[in-house]
């Protein structure tokens, strides 16, 4: 894919996304719109429900305004 090429699908990806905030395209007509080289072998989307509170993150932050996230989420784990 060269540069034109990928503006080009970068600027349809956007308005894809835009239609699939907006309720207009399911995750699979989002998905079969933006894989235009074919790559993916399904098109099959899960849903995930997320919570009506606030995640485990929120509440760390809201605790403690020097709240540390590499404390708590490194991103790697030593042992």
């Amino acid at each position: 894919m060269d540069y034109e090429q990928y503006d080009q699908w970068s600027e349809n990806a956007r308005l894809a996304r835009e239609e699939y905030v907006q309720g207009n395209l399911t995750a699979e007509e989002f998905l079969r719109k933006i894989d235009t080289t074919r790559e993916l072998t399904s098109y099959e989307a899960g849903k995930v429900n997320l919570s009506d509170g606030p995640s485990r993150w929120q509440r760390l932050v809201a605790r403690d305004f020097r709240f540390d996230p590499e404390r708590y989420f490194p991103e790697k784990w030593y042992t």
